[in-house]
């Protein structure tokens, strides 16, 4: 279960190529505001993700800290595609920027406000959901080794990185055949690429469309992952109890 949440996430980020952006921040109009968006976003969403795996993960688990997080990404990424859908993306900007008409910066408007929102929000509870991974590993083994009294952290490890590298390969071979179906089989889009419908929707599966799916199947993997803290509370105390017994041999 935490190798289907793993990987579902990290396709949908690894889908996140320069190509993307390039996309997304096209249809605003400036790709130069990309580097201070994210700026902006990600300082306060790393705040966000150690004050959330902190409080959640701490008070009540991993598990719940990943369906927490996953239905945030699920939500506010589904309200960003919606904000796309119906309002003007073009007068997104930022303070020492232009929006996508060329103006310079008169004030904040109720798209920028509300795209500023939901991204940190939502770039905040997807790195709760990874941050909870490396800790959940540990517990895996934890749990094989009170199950079988077998420990190999080196399978569970090797396991998962050759996932991760098996999607970091798959990810960008996903865009470019979309790429190539919408016709850019030859040259990927740039900031000279005419808007077109087809790359609008191109960009929002990718930027967002993809970790709301990822998501969703976070939801449902961990529905069925049982390392729950009581259940670790019973595996450490397994582990205790053969260490005893281990020694007393």
């Amino acid at each position: 279960m935490l190798i289907v949440s793993a990987a579902t996430d990290k396709l949908a980020t690894s889908c996140r190529i320069s190509a993307i952006s390039v996309v997304v921040f096209g249809i605003i109009g400036n790709y130069d505001l990309n580097g201070g968006w994210s700026l902006y976003t990600t300082i306060i969403g790393l705040i966000m993700m150690t004050l959330g795996i902190g409080a959640i993960g701490g008070k009540m688990g991993l598990k719940k800290a990943v369906q927490i997080g996953s239905w945030g990404v699920v939500i506010f990424n589904t309200l960003t595609i919606l904000l796309f859908i119906f309002f003007d993306p073009k007068i997104l900007n930022l303070p020492g920027f232009v929006n996508g008409y060329g103006e310079a910066f008169t004030g904040f408007t109720f798209f920028t406000v509300a795209m500023f929102l939901l991204s940190v929000l939502g770039e905040g509870t997807q790195m709760i959901c990874a941050s909870a991974i490396p800790p959940m590993i540990a517990d895996i083994n934890d749990y094989e080794a009170s199950r079988s009294g077998k420990y190999m952290p080196g399978m569970v490890a090797t396991i998962y990185t050759f996932i991760d590298k098996l999607i970091s390969f798959v990810a960008p071979l996903l865009v470019g055949v979309v790429f190539a179906w919408i016709g850019f089989a030859d040259k990927l889009p740039d900031v000279d690429t005419p808007y077109s419908t087809s790359l609008f929707v191109c960009g929002l599966f990718f930027y967002y469309g993809l970790l709301v799916l990822g998501s969703l199947c976070n939801v449902i993997a961990m529905k069925y992952y049982e390392l729950t803290p009581e259940k670790m509370t019973e595996v450490r105390e397994t582990i205790e109890q053969m260490r005893k017994q281990e020694n007393n041999v």
